[in-house]
């Protein structure tokens, strides 16, 4: 290999190794979130999980990654409203494990315990699936102000999955 192109491709490398790395320290940006959606389960709360219309996002009001509890997760909830109405939103890097009877809620605390007490939360919907993004719509009656975090929670046993910090 010629000493010229040699050094045209590590110059190449060093330059890609550095833009990816730059991409892994970027902080988190809410306006990341893509369009999402949801698979559609029978609804038994009074929120429940809808699919992506094409509508403009107005306002992104608190957003949060998720931490694990009692089990692994990954990705980031945000809280947006559209055309007046509010939906909690799941990135498309979210996933967590499966499990049974999954349920997302609003907890009034900004951490959520392995267990939790009926006053101290308020439960959206079913969670649609173990991944991947997806949209609540949060019911007008719902006073946002009085909780401060989102948990993926199994009421059958009562365990937190994991929660994200809405701020």
């Amino acid at each position: 290999m010629k000493p010229k192109t040699f050094a045209t491709l590590t110059l190449v490398a060093i330059s890609a190794g550095v833009a990816t790395l730059a991409s892994a320290l970027t902080p988190f940006d809410p306006t990341s979130f893509v369009s999402a959606t949801a698979i559609a389960t029978a609804p038994t709360a009074a929120a429940t999980a809808i699919s992506t219309v094409d509508e403009p996002t107005q306002i992104a009001q608190a957003a949060g990654r998720f931490v694990p509890v009692d089990h692994a997760v990954s990705g980031s909830a945000l809280l947006e409203t559209v055309e007046g109405e509010t939906y909690l939103v799941f990135d498309d890097a979210f996933t967590t494990d499966d499990g049974p009877d999954l349920v997302v809620i609003l907890y009034k605390e900004a951490t959520v315990p392995l267990a939790i007490a009926e006053d101290d939360y308020i439960t959206l919907a079913p969670l649609a699936s173990p991944s991947g993004s997806q949209r609540y719509r949060i019911p007008a009656d719902i006073d946002l102000a009085d909780y401060q975090s989102v948990s993926i929670w199994c009421r059958a046993f009562n365990v937190t999955f994991s929660y994200a910090p809405l701020h």
